[in-house]
C-alpha cells in the first residue's frame, strides 16, 4: 500500500489512546430515518441528511446530495433556535442503464470539493454466501468535475462483507480491522462506527454506507417491479401517440381525398354535407384514439 493511502487509514487503538488527536471522532450509532442520519441518542440533532430517502419505491432519480449539518456551540444555541449550516460532501449516483455502461460503475460517489476524500465506486465482489458482497474503492483527491472521475488503479478503502452469525454487514479497513457493522430494526437501519475515525474517513463511511442501502433498494424485487410497470406505462403512452399521429394523418389523407374526388362522381347525394360529416367523423375518431 502507497503511503497516501496510510494517510487515510483511522487510528490505531493504541494511537487514540496515547494522547489527543485532532479532528477525531469517538465510535457512535447512526440511524438513517427517511433523509435525515443521527447519533441513535440524539435523533434530534442529525450529523447528515440527503436529498431523497434512497430506501423508498419507487425510486425518485439516479443521484443525490448527501451532506453534513454543523450546529452552533451549547452556549450559542441556547440564544437561539439550533439551525444547522449545511456543506454539501458528496454526491451518490445510480446512473441509467448502469449495467449497460463502461464509463461509469453503477454506483459511485463523487466529491464536492476536494477538501473531501475523494470520489468511490462500490464494485460487488464474489462471495461463498448468498448476499452481494461489496469493495469501497477510493480515487484520492478526485471531484465530481474530475475527467476520468476515477483513477485507473485506485486504493481499497473498505471491505463489507456479511458476518456469518445473522448475516449483518461489517466494515473492513484495509488493516483487516472492522470498523463498522451494520444493523436493522424494524424499518430503521443502522451504523454501529466501532473505532475513533478521522472526520474526513467518518463522511466517507456513512455516505458509502447509504449507497450500499441504495444498492440494496434498487436492486430489490420489489424497485424491479416497479421498473417494469413505469416502463408499462411509458409504452402505452407510446402507443397511444403512435395511435393518435395514425388517425391525424388517416384524417389528413380523406380530406385529401375528398379534394381529389370530383364532384359530379357522387350521384344523390349533398357533396358538401358528405365532405364535412367525413372530415367531422375523421376528426372525431382522433379523440378516441
Amino acid at each position: 500500500m502507497d503511503s497516501n493511502s496510510k494517510d487515510l487509514l483511522p487510528p490505531s487503538y493504541e494511537e487514540s489512546s496515547a494522547g489527543p488527536l485532532v479532528d477525531v471522532l469517538t465510535p457512535t450509532v447512526l440511524v438513517l430515518n427517511g433523509t435525515s442520519i443521527a447519533p441513535e441518542n440524539d435523533v434530534a440533532c442529525p450529523l447528515f441528511q440527503i436529498a431523497w430517502d434512497i430506501t423508498s419505491i419507487p425510486q425518485k432519480g439516479t443521484s443525490v446530495a448527501f451532506e453534513s449539518l454543523e450546529y452552533d456551540t451549547p452556549e450559542k444555541a441556547k440564544a437561539s433556535p439550533i439551525e444547522p449550516r449545511t456543506r454539501r460532501l458528496f454526491y451518490l449516483a445510480h446512473p441509467a442503464g448502469a449495467k449497460f455502461r463502461e464509463d461509469v460503475p453503477a454506483y459511485y460517489i463523487t466529491a464536492a470539493s476536494s477538501d473531501d476524500l475523494g470520489n468511490i465506486s462500490l464494485e460487488p465482489i464474489k462471495s461463498r454466501v448468498k448476499k452481494t458482497e461489496f469493495t469501497a474503492l477510493l480515487s484520492s483527491g478526485r471531484t465530481a468535475s474530475d475527467d476520468p472521475l476515477f483513477e485507473g488503479n485506485p486504493c481499497l478503502l473498505f471491505t463489507i462483507k456479511t458476518k456469518w452469525v445473522g448475516g449483518a454487514y461489517e466494515w473492513i479497513d484495509t488493516e483487516g480491522r472492522q470498523v463498522a457493522h451494520e444493523g436493522r430494526k424494524g424499518s430503521q437501519h443502522k451504523l454501529t462506527i466501532t473505532v475513533p475515525l478521522e472526520s474526513k474517513l467518518r463522511d466517507a463511511l456513512v455516505a458509502t454506507w447509504c449507497l450500499r442501502l441504495w444498492h440494496d433498494t434498487a436492486e430489490s424485487r420489489e424497485a424491479k417491479r416497479d421498473g417494469k410497470s413505469q416502463n408499462a406505462v411509458f409504452c402505452g403512452a407510446s402507443l397511444q401517440f403512435h395511435s393518435f399521429a395514425s388517425s391525424f394523418i388517416a384524417a389528413k389523407s380523406s380530406l385529401a381525398l375528398e379534394r381529389l374526388t370530383p364532384a359530379e362522381s357522387v350521384q344523390g347525394v349533398d357533396t358538401k354535407w358528405a365532405k364535412k360529416a367525413g372530415a367531422i367523423g375523421a376528426l372525431g375518431s382522433l379523440g378516441g384514439a
